[in-house]
């Protein structure tokens, strides 16, 4: 699927535009909060070559496959230029052949039911323009505030992924059978 031009979302509460440049500043702080990194990046320093490397794929995959990363921003924005909040996108999975949902939130707006609400609009998305058979995810055991994002997303649990020592819940996430229900 070609897609010169990616999408902006909209929610209720959020703007989701595909993450540009202009975001690697804002996202290399944010992935590099202790408190966002230490599930999604297990605690280790994200280096600035990384956030580029992933908005680079990102761009790739937007233009050959019709997905990737959204940057997360107040709706309506309080003005041109407003840092992200988060992100919330698809990336290829590094545990097999897939599509991952993956999603971070600023702390300062946790527990306002955001990410739930940008992964809902990304999986709308997915299974309804991209009609994308499944979305895979994973987590870390200890992170309870994304194991409820993803139960109230209808994820249902897989085969635990291995990564180095460690193991991972994995999910998969279905289009609901009536597309009216989408999350």
């Amino acid at each position: 699927m070609l897609c010169p031009m990616p999408p902006t979302l909209r929610t209720d509460r959020l703007l989701l535009t595909p993450v540009q440049d202009s975001d690697l500043p804002a996202l290399h702080a944010h992935w590099n909060d202790p408190r966002v990194g230490r599930f999604l990046w297990d605690g280790a320093p994200v280096p600035a070559a990384t956030v580029a490397d992933l908005v680079a794929r990102s761009h790739h995959t937007f233009q050959t496959q019709g997905w990737g990363l959204w940057a997360l921003r107040p709706n309506p924005a309080p003005a041109a230029g407003t840092a992200p909040i988060g992100v919330c996108g698809l990336v290829p999975s590094d545990h097999g052949p897939g599509v991952e949902l993956l999603y971070s939130l600023a702390p300062t707006h946790w527990s306002q039911g955001l990410a739930t609400e940008a992964a809902s609009a990304v999986l709308a998305y997915a299974f309804t323009t991209l009609a994308l058979p499944e979305v895979l995810a994973t987590t870390d055991d200890a992170n309870h505030p994304s194991l409820h994002v993803l139960a109230r997303l209808g994820a249902v649990p897989t085969t635990r992924v291995q990564v180095g020592p460690r193991t991972y819940p994995c999910f998969t996430i279905h289009p609901p059978q009536d597309p009216g229900m989408l999350p």
